[in-house]
């Protein structure tokens, strides 16, 4: 063979060797620091900060109006007069509370004023900020 033609192929060789590497680079930052970015859809909507002290203690709150009310219930065909202080009891730590006032209603006693008796609806979930789009 002649030198020519082998200093071709090696120089062939040599470029096809560099354009896999680059391409294996590039490949790697597209996965790496581009592709994360193309997941997500940016929107307007502020994400809601909740303080998480609070938050727990809304948690603490509600989980004693709970027990009261479990109490109130576990109580009321025994001892009808504890059940009626475990309902007031959750109405003193939640006036809305409908659960504790529609079962005082059932008992023949006119609960405490406060609002209406209206069953509490769960809070809408806030929209994200980013939405996470779905894998192709």
């Amino acid at each position: 063979m002649n030198r020519q033609v082998v200093a071709e192929g090696i120089a062939a060789a040599v470029l096809i060797t560099g354009i896999a590497w680059g391409a294996r680079l590039g490949w790697r930052e597209y996965q790496t620091r581009l592709l994360p970015y193309t997941r997500v859809v940016p929107t307007l909507t502020p994400t809601p900060y909740v303080d998480p002290t609070a938050a727990r203690e809304e948690g603490r709150r509600l989980r004693l109006v709970l027990d009261h009310i479990g109490a109130g219930i576990a109580l009321r065909p025994v001892n009808p007069r504890a059940a009626a202080d475990e309902f007031m009891q959750a109405l003193a730590l939640d006036p809305g509370n409908y659960e504790a006032r529609q079962n005082l209603i059932e008992m023949g006693i006119q609960p405490p004023p406060g609002p209406a008796i209206t069953p509490t609806l769960p809070r809408p979930t806030p929209l994200p900020t980013v939405t996470p789009r779905a894998r192709r």
